[in-house]
């Protein structure tokens, strides 16, 4: 198995937030999975502070690419944004499907050792 050019770590867990710092040697693609397993994960990282609410949304089964990207692009509460370091960061995002489960897909277009940051944020944290 080829490791990943993209490094994923988790940064912080707030009420209704999620943040994960993202740094990249060269191209390439990384995930955060929605299993309950190690960091990064949606769902082991939700169960530190994040609500009941975006961890139940990260727990609902996917079985196709389009059910993954509803649960994180379409969801009237859910915002998934990046946030770049360095101005010519390359970054994007998707979702996918694996084994049941969201994993949510990071793609760096080239090196970023500043890292950029990716954003869960769930709605009732813009509401205050």
């Amino acid at each position: 198995m080829v490791a990943s050019p993209v490094t994923i770590t988790f940064v912080a867990a707030s009420p209704y937030q999620l943040k994960y710092k993202l740094t990249s040697s060269i191209a390439g693609t990384g995930g955060i999975t929605a299993t309950g397993g190690a960091t990064p994960d949606l769902l082991t990282n939700c169960a530190l502070k994040a609500g009941s609410a975006m961890y139940d949304l990260f727990a609902k089964q996917v079985a196709t690419q389009d059910d993954a990207r509803a649960v994180a692009f379409e969801h009237p509460e859910l915002n998934i944004f990046l946030i770049p370091r360095d101005a010519d960061a390359e970054w994007a995002f998707d979702a996918n499907a694996v084994g049941g489960h969201l994993q949510l897909l990071v793609t760096c277009a080239a090196a970023d050792v500043l890292g950029s940051y990716l954003v869960v944020d769930y709605r009732h944290s813009m509401i205050r």
